[in-house]
Protein backbone atom coordinates (compact mmCIF):
# COMPACT_ATOMS: atom_id res chain seq x y z
CA UNK A 1 0.00 0.00 0.00
CA UNK A 2 1.37 3.40 -0.83
CA UNK A 3 1.97 6.02 1.83
CA UNK A 4 -0.84 8.17 0.45
CA UNK A 5 -3.33 5.33 1.11
CA UNK A 6 -2.62 5.60 4.83
CA UNK A 7 -3.74 9.23 5.07
CA UNK A 8 -7.41 8.25 5.48
CA UNK A 9 -6.90 4.97 7.32
CA UNK A 10 -6.94 6.43 10.85
CA UNK A 11 -3.71 4.59 11.71
CA UNK A 12 -2.03 5.84 14.89
CA UNK A 13 1.38 5.89 13.21
CA UNK A 14 0.31 8.41 10.57
CA UNK A 15 2.52 11.22 11.92
CA UNK A 16 5.60 9.00 12.14
CA UNK A 17 5.02 7.53 8.72
CA UNK A 18 4.59 10.95 7.12
CA UNK A 19 8.34 11.41 7.59
CA UNK A 20 9.20 8.29 5.54
CA UNK A 21 10.58 8.97 2.07
CA UNK A 22 7.64 9.04 -0.35
CA UNK A 23 9.52 7.29 -3.15
CA UNK A 24 9.76 4.15 -1.04
CA UNK A 25 6.84 1.79 -0.87
CA UNK A 26 5.30 1.07 2.51
CA UNK A 27 3.82 -2.27 3.44
CA UNK A 28 1.63 -3.14 6.39
CA UNK A 29 2.17 -6.61 7.85
CA UNK A 30 -1.49 -7.41 8.39
CA UNK A 31 -2.38 -8.48 11.90
CA UNK A 32 1.07 -7.81 13.31
CA UNK A 33 0.76 -4.09 14.02
CA UNK A 34 3.99 -3.42 12.13
CA UNK A 35 4.57 -1.04 9.29
CA UNK A 36 7.44 -2.46 7.26
CA UNK A 37 9.65 -0.36 5.07
CA UNK A 38 12.27 -1.48 2.60
CA UNK A 39 14.44 0.69 0.45
CA UNK A 40 18.01 1.54 -0.44
CA UNK A 41 20.29 2.92 2.25
CA UNK A 42 22.79 5.69 1.61
CA UNK A 43 25.30 3.14 0.29
CA UNK A 44 22.63 1.53 -1.94
CA UNK A 45 22.20 -1.64 0.15
CA UNK A 46 18.67 -2.83 0.75
CA UNK A 47 17.55 -2.19 4.30
CA UNK A 48 14.35 -3.33 5.96
CA UNK A 49 12.89 -1.71 9.01
CA UNK A 50 9.59 -1.52 10.81
CA UNK A 51 7.58 0.82 12.98
CA UNK A 52 5.49 -0.65 15.79
CA UNK A 53 3.97 0.70 18.98
CA UNK A 54 5.81 -0.31 22.14
CA UNK A 55 2.69 -1.84 23.66
CA UNK A 56 2.01 -4.06 20.61
CA UNK A 57 5.68 -5.04 20.50
CA UNK A 58 5.77 -6.02 24.19
CA UNK A 59 2.52 -7.96 23.81
CA UNK A 60 3.89 -10.02 20.92
CA UNK A 61 7.25 -10.59 22.62
CA UNK A 62 5.58 -11.94 25.75
CA UNK A 63 2.63 -13.83 24.27
CA UNK A 64 3.68 -14.69 20.70
CA UNK A 65 0.32 -13.49 19.42
CA UNK A 66 1.41 -13.96 15.83
CA UNK A 67 5.18 -14.51 16.19
CA UNK A 68 5.86 -11.97 13.46
CA UNK A 69 8.00 -9.55 15.44
CA UNK A 70 8.91 -11.94 18.26
CA UNK A 71 10.18 -14.42 15.67
CA UNK A 72 12.26 -11.80 13.87
CA UNK A 73 13.78 -10.72 17.16
CA UNK A 74 14.80 -14.31 17.94
CA UNK A 75 17.17 -14.04 15.00
CA UNK A 76 19.93 -11.54 14.38
CA UNK A 77 18.78 -7.96 14.02
CA UNK A 78 20.42 -4.59 14.45
CA UNK A 79 18.55 -2.37 16.87
CA UNK A 80 19.53 1.11 15.78
CA UNK A 81 17.95 3.06 18.63
CA UNK A 82 15.93 2.13 21.67
CA UNK A 83 14.96 4.15 24.68
CA UNK A 84 15.71 2.57 28.03
CA UNK A 85 12.25 1.14 28.61
CA UNK A 86 12.56 -1.46 31.38
CA UNK A 87 9.38 -3.29 30.32
CA UNK A 88 10.59 -3.50 26.72
CA UNK A 89 14.08 -4.71 27.68
CA UNK A 90 12.50 -7.36 29.94
CA UNK A 91 10.13 -8.47 27.16
CA UNK A 92 13.02 -8.75 24.67
CA UNK A 93 14.94 -10.95 27.12
CA UNK A 94 11.87 -13.06 27.89
CA UNK A 95 11.27 -13.62 24.17
CA UNK A 96 14.77 -15.09 23.77
CA UNK A 97 14.32 -17.29 26.86
CA UNK A 98 10.96 -18.50 25.54
CA UNK A 99 12.55 -19.34 22.18
CA UNK A 100 15.22 -21.42 23.94
CA UNK A 101 12.61 -23.24 26.02
CA UNK A 102 10.45 -23.97 22.96
CA UNK A 103 13.48 -25.30 21.08
CA UNK A 104 14.41 -27.53 24.04
CA UNK A 105 10.98 -29.16 23.78
CA UNK A 106 11.54 -30.02 20.13
CA UNK A 107 15.09 -31.36 20.39
CA UNK A 108 16.43 -34.66 21.73
CA UNK A 109 18.20 -34.82 25.12
CA UNK A 110 21.61 -34.07 23.55
CA UNK A 111 22.15 -31.72 20.63
CA UNK A 112 24.59 -29.24 19.13
CA UNK A 113 24.52 -25.45 19.21
CA UNK A 114 23.75 -25.50 15.50
CA UNK A 115 20.75 -27.77 16.13
CA UNK A 116 19.49 -25.38 18.82
CA UNK A 117 19.98 -22.22 16.79
CA UNK A 118 18.40 -23.84 13.73
CA UNK A 119 15.36 -24.82 15.80
CA UNK A 120 15.09 -21.30 17.23
CA UNK A 121 15.53 -19.59 13.85
CA UNK A 122 12.90 -21.92 12.40
CA UNK A 123 10.23 -21.17 15.02
CA UNK A 124 8.79 -18.21 13.16
CA UNK A 125 8.67 -20.19 9.90
CA UNK A 126 6.76 -23.12 11.40
CA UNK A 127 3.37 -23.25 9.75
CA UNK A 128 4.34 -20.70 7.10
CA UNK A 129 3.00 -22.11 3.85
CA UNK A 130 5.80 -20.36 1.93
CA UNK A 131 8.23 -22.86 3.46
CA UNK A 132 6.32 -25.66 1.70
CA UNK A 133 5.79 -23.91 -1.61
CA UNK A 134 8.30 -21.59 -3.21
CA UNK A 135 10.72 -20.85 -0.38
CA UNK A 136 14.29 -22.14 -0.26
CA UNK A 137 14.22 -25.30 1.89
CA UNK A 138 17.63 -24.35 3.32
CA UNK A 139 16.52 -20.85 4.34
CA UNK A 140 16.86 -21.44 8.08
CA UNK A 141 20.25 -23.14 7.75
CA UNK A 142 21.38 -20.29 5.51
CA UNK A 143 20.53 -17.91 8.34
CA UNK A 144 22.23 -19.96 11.07
CA UNK A 145 25.42 -21.44 9.58
CA UNK A 146 27.21 -18.20 8.63
CA UNK A 147 26.10 -16.54 11.88
CA UNK A 148 26.93 -19.10 14.56
CA UNK A 149 29.13 -16.66 16.51
CA UNK A 150 26.36 -14.07 16.55
CA UNK A 151 23.81 -16.63 17.75
CA UNK A 152 26.26 -17.61 20.53
CA UNK A 153 26.48 -13.95 21.53
CA UNK A 154 22.69 -13.60 21.51
CA UNK A 155 21.88 -16.79 23.42
CA UNK A 156 25.09 -17.66 25.32
CA UNK A 157 24.18 -15.95 28.60
CA UNK A 158 20.72 -17.53 28.59
CA UNK A 159 22.21 -20.99 28.01
CA UNK A 160 24.84 -20.52 30.72
CA UNK A 161 22.20 -19.44 33.25
CA UNK A 162 19.57 -22.03 32.30
CA UNK A 163 19.00 -24.72 34.93
CA UNK A 164 17.39 -26.89 32.23
CA UNK A 165 20.57 -27.54 30.26
CA UNK A 166 24.22 -28.41 30.59
CA UNK A 167 25.90 -26.14 28.07
CA UNK A 168 29.43 -27.04 27.05
CA UNK A 169 30.30 -23.95 25.02
CA UNK A 170 33.82 -25.15 24.15
CA UNK A 171 32.43 -28.31 22.50
CA UNK A 172 29.31 -26.60 21.15
CA UNK A 173 27.11 -29.23 22.77
CA UNK A 174 24.11 -29.14 25.04
CA UNK A 175 22.22 -31.67 27.12
CA UNK A 176 18.78 -31.16 28.61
Amino acid sequence: MALQALQSSGVAFRKILSHFPEELSLAFAYGSGVYRQAGPSSDQKLIKYGVISTSVLIEDLLNWNNLYIAGRLQKLVKIVAMNEDVALRSALDQNLKSAVTAAFLMLPESFSEEDLFTEIAGLSYSGDFRMVVGEDKAKVLNIVKPNMAHFRDLYGRILQESPQVVYQAQQGSLEV
